[in-house]
């Protein structure tokens, strides 16, 4: 609050410093540009120190700006849970802290009551290893070498955490594998789990004789690749390469070369790169309903990425045009970087900061559309006041030039550029119903460094407010109907208590494991609800038995997931304690349980000879 009343003072000595002739009527100045007002280039260069000043009170350096408010400790865990208007699965957590528990994983699997289901330990701070669930109980994200800069090795695990492939990368941030084209599930379209193609976002270095066009310091680069299955290079496409696509104007230029965009210390800026990119989000379109009208800008293989420094999102051809509109690698849709009502961006608002700007996938309510986190903060290469020049003519540029204290998840139409959906909650957190907890839309909306969120199948969105560890499910009415703060925080850590993404998956992708003789008990689900488990079954067993009891039928199916039409063998007579038998076959068996109505209480074992 003091250093918002620092600006706030600042600000009215900007004021202060103007001439009179300058706030005729009431404004700074008339149009567009600054300059038409006949301000002198000494009083131009006053108002640029002041403003910048006052943006560097609140943000120090670029990891110390201000976040939003974090969770209090006493009341992490469940918050929400309105079962009736959710969209039920299993949630993967990309955590900063593991829990602490064998195997002290940093990648959480947690019901819809936040139980802890499994857990993945991968090296590396989440958003450089940014998970995501594959079928079948899998994930992948980048397995970081501590001794290698800005990335690590795209890896993939399987349910008990051991590697199974490994793609020769420096992935950060992203990464997407071949049948979803941005990371989660949709109809009809999951994810490969064994092939396919991956694509993923890098970190480079590259040299500074071939980027002084960019800025005279030193810079951190992105790079996205497209792989196969077996790592061979399908395509690259580095940032730095397409400068000149980006619409960045002089102002931005001359914010390039000041060199005050860089993650670390301030003392150290003079050997940490500028990072002038920040690319943090790379998804195919994937199939569209824009292509199938004939608008080839998003062709279906065309790539996705935003860059978080320079408020900007873009659409990148994977193919040459027909007609030559356009090569290979070329950028042919563009958001930003100038969200001013002089261009054709305005009807967006400004964004800054973005993350995970993707199109919902086919067969989701707002198919099509692009969402996108506006995580407000500080961003953005530029003038702090459109027009400012020093007394030589030159642009008074720096970063960051945007700032705002509350985040946006908004769904927008690509082709229009017009928002059809927004979710924000900008005031600051108050306990408004007197229950001792802040909770739900009572809590600032705020994440300025990270996030992500997820169109669910009923229509509601996941959403990840990730500096301060919340994820949240939410209603196109824009009520929160599910809430969840991991409870295993380090406070003192740097991001301790954060998320950097959070993603929910159908029940069907996940099979609970049954260990041998071990009942899971007090069982519950919704009617209709389908619930998996299976048990590895080895060479040389000689019975194999299930049982149940409770009001939930049980469907078992050998080396792949029953249905209630599909499997091999069934126990449907609720109520009852039942046993079935079954002549073993090595492998692995799965079962289902399913109840016509709501269920609970229910217990389910399975059991092998010889142990």
């Amino acid at each position: 609050m003091n250093k918002l009343m620092s600006l706030s003072t600042k600000m009215i000595v900007v004021i202060l410093l103007l001439p009179l002739a300058v706030l005729a009527g009431n404004a700074f100045w008339h149009g567009v540009n600054i300059a038409d007002s006949g301000m002198s280039p000494e009083d131009m260069e006053a108002i640029h120190e002041i403003i910048k000043n006052a943006m560097t009170d609140l943000a120090p350096t670029p990891t110390g700006f201000p976040t939003g408010d974090n969770v209090n400790d006493d009341h992490r865990g469940l918050r929400i849970y309105k079962s009736d208007e959710t969209w039920d699965g299993y949630t993967l957590l990309n955590c900063f802290t593991s829990t602490g528990t064998d195997p002290n994983g940093n990648n959480v699997l947690i019901d819809m009551e936040g139980n802890i289901v499994n857990e993945w330990m991968i090296p590396g701070q989440a958003y450089l290893s940014a998970a995501k669930p594959l079928p079948g109980g899998c994930i992948v994200g980048s397995w970081v070498d501590p001794n290698v800069e800005g990335g690590g090795k795209l890896t993939q695990l399987n349910w008990d955490g051991e590697i199974v492939k490994q793609w020769e990368t420096n992935s950060h941030h992203d990464h997407e594998r071949e049948g979803s084209s941005c990371g989660y599930c949709a109809p009809g379209a999951d994810p490969m789990v064994d092939g396919g193609k991956v694509l993923v976002l890098e970190s480079t270095r590259p040299d500074p004789a071939e980027t002084s066009h960019v800025s005279v310091k030193f810079i951190k680069d992105d790079r996205i690749r497209e792989l196969d299955w077996d790592g061979n290079e399908l395509f690259q496409w580095q940032c730095w390469e397409h400068f000149d696509e980006l619409g960045l104007n002089e102002w931005a230029e001359a914010g390039l070369d000041q060199g005050l965009n860089y993650e670390g210390p301030g003392f150290m800026a003079d050997l940490l790169p500028e990072d002038w990119s920040h690319g943090n989000d790379a998804a195919w379109c994937g199939p569209n309903q824009w292509y199938d009208g004939g608008d080839l800008r998003f062709h279906p293989d065309n790539i996705i990425a935003d860059f978080r420094s320079l408020n900007i999102i873009i659409i990148i051809a994977r193919h040459d045009h027909p007609d030559g509109d356009w090569k290979e690698g070329d950028i042919v849709w563009r958001l930003g970087p100038d969200y001013s009502t002089a261009g054709g961006d305005y009807m967006v608002g400004q964004i800054i900061g973005q993350h995970q700007a993707h199109m919902i996938p086919k067969g989701l309510p707002g198919e099509g559309n692009m969402l996108i986190f506006d995580n407000g903060g500080a961003a953005g290469y530029g003038a702090l006041v459109t027009g400012l020049k020093d007394a030589d003519g030159n642009p008074l540029g720096t970063w960051p030039n945007t700032f705002r204290m509350f985040s946006r998840v908004i769904e927008m139409n690509p082709v229009t550029k017009q928002v059809v959906w927004e979710f924000k909650q900008p005031r600051l957190s108050e306990d408004l119903d007197g229950d001792g907890k802040i909770l739900g839309n009572e809590k600032l909306f705020f994440s300025n460094l990270m996030s992500g969120m997820q169109r669910l199948p009923n229509g509601n969105t996941l959403i990840c407010e990730a500096d301060v560890g919340r994820t949240f499910e939410v209603t196109p009415a824009g009520k929160v109907v599910w809430e969840y703060a991991p409870t295993w925080v380090r406070a003192e850590g740097m991001f301790g208590g954060a998320l950097y993404r959070t993603y929910r998956i159908p029940y069907t992708w996940i099979a609970q494991i049954l260990k041998n003789g071990v009942p899971l008990t007090d069982l519950s689900g919704d009617a209709n609800s389908e619930r998996f488990y299976k048990i590895d079954v080895p060479d040389g067993t000689t019975q194999l038995v299930f049982r149940i009891s409770g009001n939930a039928d049980l469907y078992i199916k050998h080396e792949a997931l029953p249905t209630t039409k599909d499997h091999d063998y069934s126990l449907t007579l609720q109520g009852f304690k039942e046993t079935i038998t079954i002549p073993p076959k090595a492998g692995t068996w799965y079962a289902m349980l399913k109840g016509e109505k709501d269920y609970s209480g229910v217990t389910l074992e399975a059991e092998t000879w010889p142990k």
